[in-house]
């Protein structure tokens, strides 16, 4: 959409701003700003704001599992919350661990650990979620033990 804004032959490559307020009024707080075209090579497929928002899922994924539902399904069961263990989110938290304090980029001490999703990423490979890899998140949840049947 960026390029069907209007152009200035004096400013080819303009910034644009996140903010709150009027941004030409100094008053005006600026939350983020890029020029266009560093948009537009974060935008591209695999690009920057894909990576970022893969890794944030993964993130906030694990968090919600870990402290809304993993205790809510441990209260249902009657059991402490660390005798609820599903492998496949166990390896969501190899992988946000990586995201968070390595960077996002996989480790052989955690995300090469994982039980489940073993051949994601190869030690030292930027964490980078495809469509692929939330289709196969999806496959591999196991609801039926989720449910308790």
């Amino acid at each position: 959409s960026i390029d069907r804004l209007p152009k200035y032959p004096e400013n080819p490559d303009p910034y644009y701003s996140l903010a709150k307020g009027n941004p030409n009024d100094p008053g005006s707080v600026a939350y983020s700003t890029w020029q266009f075209s560093q948009i537009r090579e974060w935008g591209r497929p695999g690009g920057e704001f894909e990576v970022r928002l893969g890794q944030q899922w993964i993130v906030s994924f694990y968090a919600q599992w870990d402290e809304i539902f993993r205790p809510r399904l441990a209260a249902v069961r009657g059991v402490p919350v660390p005798e609820i263990k599903v492998p496949l989110l166990g390896d969501l938290r190899r992988l946000r661990h990586d995201i968070v304090h390595n960077k996002g980029v996989a480790s052989p001490q955690w995300t090469g650990k994982c039980a489940v999703l073993t051949k994601w990423f190869s030690a030292e490979e930027r964490i980078v979620l495809r469509g692929s890899h939330y289709a196969n998140f999806y496959l591999a949840v196991p609801w039926t033990t989720l449910r308790g049947q």
